[in-house]
């Protein structure tokens, strides 16, 4: 099954890479480099194509992906959302600024010769 993502990343080459990925299985993308950008297209954006999950970087330069989730959460309490960090330094930044219902956090690692590998950790209880 599709979904529709809105994508948040500034850096032209990994952005290509998601979209990408996320192309080749079939999803619809909307690509924003910035959080201005991706305020005004969730502003003008019809309900009906209103994307299922939005993925945006932590670490952007108008701003940060923790504070426009904070932002948007409850205007799409329903949303999905992916952060991502280039830098493992992030980590504990991220999961103190997420909300305790948020049980796992999962580590992508996009490497251009293998793909894409992934970690799971737990958190709270």
């Amino acid at each position: 099954m599709s979904s529709h993502v809105l994508l948040i990343e500034d850096d032209d080459e990994l952005r290509g890479a998601i979209v990408e990925y996320l192309l080749c299985r079939r999803h619809r993308v909307t690509v924003c480099g910035s959080i201005a950008e991706a305020s005004e297209v969730l502003a003008n954006l019809p309900a009906a194509i209103a994307p299922d999950a939005i993925m945006s970087d932590v670490f952007l330069a108008d701003g940060d992906g923790v504070g426009f989730f904070r932002k948007m959460s409850s205007r799409f309490p329903e949303m999905r959302w992916i952060l991502t960090a280039t830098s493992c330094d992030a980590d504990e930044r991220m999961i103190d600024a997420l909300p305790p219902s948020w049980m796992t956090m999962q580590r992508m690692t996009m490497q251009r010769e293998t793909g894409v590998r992934t970690s799971r950790r737990k958190f709270g209880g």
